[in-house]
């Protein structure tokens, strides 16, 4: 038995030949594909903005309770900035996005009658808008972030930068 055979002893049938995609039909898919890219990535940025964001807010508002619940185990109310500190802490997901601080409303050294909680942006990231949250009424602020920290928001509901979410 001969197993050999021969390109000429081969049929081909010219209709499976022209079975598949043209050039120009995968070029046309190419484009399709590229514009919902164009369109869905700014939007995918735009949600995991405002996760984050919510997400710092969840932070801070928690360190806000953290910080009333010393000051009712103090008694005297009276809590320093270097207290307030070690209360705010970013979990993993945030550290890199994010620098949370504090700053007393009034000298530092005294002890802090009010106090804002913000968290800044670090640059280079995505992230155009971080957390401001001051003491006198907990209410969460999105402010837009530039060259100075958000610590430097005296009032953030007479900010222009600054909206709630």
């Amino acid at each position: 038995m001969n197993n050999r055979f021969y390109i000429k002893d081969i049929k081909i049938d010219k209709a499976a030949l022209n079975k598949g995609f043209s050039i120009i039909e995968l070029m046309i898919v190419l484009i399709i594909m590229g514009v919902l890219a164009a369109i869905a990535l700014p939007l995918y940025q735009k949600y995991m903005e405002k996760a984050d964001l919510a997400d710092a807010a969840t932070v801070l508002m928690s360190a806000n309770q953290n910080v009333a619940k010393k000051k009712l185990t103090m008694f005297s109310g009276n809590i320093s900035e270097n207290d307030i500190k070690p209360l705010i802490t970013l979990n993993q997901n945030l550290t890199n996005k994010f620098t949370a601080g504090v700053k007393c409303g009034d000298d530092k050294s005294a002890p802090c009658s009010s106090y804002i909680l913000y968290a800044d942006p670090i640059s280079g990231t995505y992230l155009k808008k971080g957390v401001w949250i001051s003491s006198k009424d907990s209410v969460v602020y999105y402010c837009k972030a530039g060259k100075e920290s958000l610590s430097t928001i005296a009032d953030a509901s007479k900010s222009a930068k600054c909206s709630q979410p």
